[in-house]
């Protein structure tokens, strides 16, 4: 196992943007949360299902060393994917050599509207659908749900985001190495996170019976601003004999009837001095608590 100080000098080499939360950064993130909707119509239609919904997924194209991750990107299907371009809400389609085939500027555009365009460019391009997608549910409160145009002109709240994820997606890409059986980082279109999976324990049919999942998440009944989380997960919960040591950044919610989990919210890393340093902290520190507590369940 992994203690601390081993995964966070692991992360802390990672490359980190200066964070700066405008106060519009809460409706850039819904905004991009609703247009990833638009992003997951091609894995949701346009590939094979897979059991766990990772047909869905997406993820961040770009640099960290360029200015961030400019763009969510859907899984690549036999001839096209879509790309968002975070920063201006363009959403291309693209061949799986990045070759643009169809774009439409989403800033003006309703949901609705979007929605048409992907399933008429990508019928177009790709063919009939291989099933109808299934809306996610529960999507959080913004006036895009109920019809009003998607509006990108506070770049640096848009900005803001990308810097959020990027940073996050250079962390955990380093991370995972020193993980057991850890997914790539992905973002989840339905709550819009962006975090890998650790399986830590297994049974004799190699189900997951103990896993550690490490991210981010936009503003939600947890926490109204955003936020760093290591929540670890358990089958059987065992809370007795558990120690969840206070955390140097960060702090432990409890969660009723499982195990607690470590929450750092994005407002307290926002401007602050040594950003990197403390997130590098409570996810090191967080995930080796969850790791620990793991090894010594019987």
């Amino acid at each position: 196992m992994s203690d601390a100080a081993t995964l966070k000098a692991a992360i802390s080499k990672t490359d980190w943007q200066s964070l700066s939360l405008p106060g519009g950064y809460i409706d850039a993130w819904r905004q991009l949360h609703f247009a990833a909707q638009i992003v997951s119509e091609v894995g949701k239609s346009w590939s094979q299902p897979q059991p766990d919904d990772s047909h869905t997924n997406l993820g961040w194209f770009g640099s960290i060393n360029e200015g961030g991750f400019e763009s969510i990107i859907s899984k690549t299907m036999p001839s096209f994917k879509a790309r968002l371009h975070a920063r201006t809400l363009q959403l291309d389609l693209q061949t799986d050599d990045s070759t643009v085939i169809a774009t439409l500027d989403l800033a003006g555009q309703s949901l609705a509207d979007g929605m048409r365009w992907i399933e008429t460019e990508a019928t177009r391009i790709g063919g009939p659908r291989l099933q109808p997608s299934v809306p996610a549910p529960d999507l959080p409160h913004h006036p895009i749900a109920n019809g009003t145009t998607f509006d990108s002109k506070d770049q640096a709240a848009f900005d803001a985001i990308a810097r959020l994820y990027a940073n996050t997606d250079a962390m955990l890409q380093t991370l995972r190495q020193a993980l057991p059986k850890a997914s790539a980082p992905r973002t989840w279109p339905h709550h819009f996170d962006h975090a890998l999976l650790s399986v830590v324990k297994a049974d004799d049919s190699a189900a997951m019976t103990a896993t550690i999942g490490i991210g981010i998440t936009p503003p939600d009944n947890l926490n109204d601003a955003g936020y760093w989380y290591v929540s670890p997960w358990q089958k059987h919960p065992a809370t007795d004999g558990l120690n969840w040591d206070e955390l140097a950044t960060g702090a432990w919610i409890d969660r009723e009837g499982s195990v607690p989990m470590a929450l750092l919210p994005v407002t307290d890393v926002s401007g602050a001095d040594e950003q990197h340093e403390a997130v590098s902290q409570f996810i090191a520190q967080a995930t080796a608590i969850c790791l620990r507590n793991f090894k010594e369940e019987s």
